[in-house]
């Protein structure tokens, strides 16, 4: 565990479980869920082209799609699940009202809107689209 670290931040080295369990060189961890819900400790400071789990694993602080990215997207690149904080605009929507709608965007308009569902967590859906 943690207390066989110095830094006390021993973690899977990347975002694989068949990775080695180390004393991350970041020295942080952070422990990212699971199917399980018991959750796995990963080492962060993970490079651009690693693996990743979430933006804070990721030494650039942008993971996109599972994998660690350079910066932030600009308008019309990819984005994950309502995670404005992928996009230099702030703005990650579906590019179309469109419940069936997968692949979210960094919006064009610079904005989006919450819109309920029946699931009620709402779906954010880039603002300004054509009629």
């Amino acid at each position: 565990g943690a207390d066989d670290c110095e830094n006390n931040a021993c973690g899977f080295e990347f975002f694989d479980t068949s990775s080695a369990v180390i004393c991350c060189p970041s020295n942080e961890t952070e422990r990212i869920p699971n199917r399980q819900r018991d959750g796995r400790t990963y080492c962060t400071g993970q490079a651009v082209g690693e693996a990743c789990g979430s933006n804070t694993q990721c030494s650039s602080g942008v993971c996109v799609v599972g994998i660690c990215l350079v910066e932030k997207q600009h308008v019309g690149d990819t984005c994950d699940s309502s995670d404005n904080d992928d996009c230099a605009n702030s703005a990650c929507g579906f590019a179309k009202f469109n419940t069936s709608a997968t692949e979210m965007i960094c919006c064009p308009s610079n904005e989006t809107e919450r819109i309920p569902n029946r699931q009620r967590d709402g779906r954010a859906y880039c603002t300004g689209q054509a009629v």
